[in-house]
């Protein structure tokens, strides 16, 4: 069975006639997910609380404080952990109004957060996830027209913007390592070779790795490598019908009760159910 394309969903489907945007607050259950889908509308969400994935060219853990803007004909799915409840806030908007704030406040503006706005994923504190909803709430009691929409957006984006200046700047990892991220996701046979052959790539010491992975990542270099191995491995279960002991054995696992571990801590499934409800589309 061939895996089945995302479902559309459409702006005009729930939102009330002469709204600019539709918004939401909700509490989904443990386990609750919503699979592979795409919008012809832009979207934006951050997470109050709980915890899960959301995936969105390449998996990313949610927590609170994670923030998320879907442009119109991106593809997202979001599971939320089978540890706890996931509290989101959203905000769906027709696309216009996303290119109508761009065109004042685009890339020659200066700011970060505004400049990729058609991009935006990031973490933000807890006082910026406080702000956020005091501004949710404002657009709330509004009419849903365009202007309190406009205003929300960069009151939203400042705020973030604000957020992600006041962050280290010497977070950003160093050129060496990306560089060697990068190679290991074009070239997933070099994960095979685990933390000594990625350190070879990277022609650093694995105690010197061990301490920048720490650093920059607040994982061990293991860690890193496991999650490139299981990148590569969701990847696989997505696109390809290999039986998963041969996608464990190409992602570079050598253990097979290891990765349906590792999986599992990560996604909250095996990784056959996962393909499985991968492939379903959004009711």
């Amino acid at each position: 069975m061939a895996p089945a394309s995302a479902a559309t969903l459409h702006f005009h489907d729930f939102a009330r006639p002469g709204d600019t945007c539709h918004i939401s607050h909700v509490r989904r259950r443990p386990g609750w997910s919503i699979g592979m889908h795409g919008h012809d509308f832009a979207e934006i969400f951050w997470v109050e609380a709980g915890q899960g994935v959301h995936d969105a060219r390449g998996a990313i853990a949610l927590g609170r404080g994670y923030i998320a803007l879907i442009g119109p004909g991106d593809e997202h799915a979001i599971r939320a952990s089978w540890s706890s409840e996931l509290i989101l806030t959203n905000v769906a908007f027709e696309g216009e109004h996303l290119d109508a704030v761009l065109s004042g406040y685009g890339p020659a503006s200066g700011y970060r957060a505004l400049s990729a706005l058609r991009s935006l994923t990031c973490s933000v504190s807890a006082e910026c996830v406080h702000r956020l909803s005091a501004r949710f709430a404002r657009l709330a009691h509004s009419d849903l027209r365009a202007l309190p929409l406009h205003a929300f957006l960069l009151d939203l984006l400042l705020c973030v913007e604000d957020d992600l200046e006041a962050g280290d700047r010497a977070t950003r990892l160093p050129r060496w390592l990306s560089d060697t991220i990068d190679t290991a996701c074009r070239q997933p046979d070099l994960l095979a070779e685990g933390v000594r052959g990625f350190a070879k790539r990277a022609r650093r010491s694995v105690d010197h790795l061990n301490r920048t992975c720490h650093r920059y990542l607040s994982t061990t270099a293991s860690g890193l490598v496991n999650r490139l191995r299981l990148d590569h491995a969701e990847r696989l279960l997505r696109s390809t019908l290999l039986d998963v002991t041969e996608i464990a054995y190409r992602a570079g696992f050598g253990n097979l009760s290891y990765f349906y571990r590792l999986f599992r801590e990560r996604y909250g499934s095996s990784p056959r159910a996962f393909r499985e409800h991968s492939q379903q589309p959004v009711r």
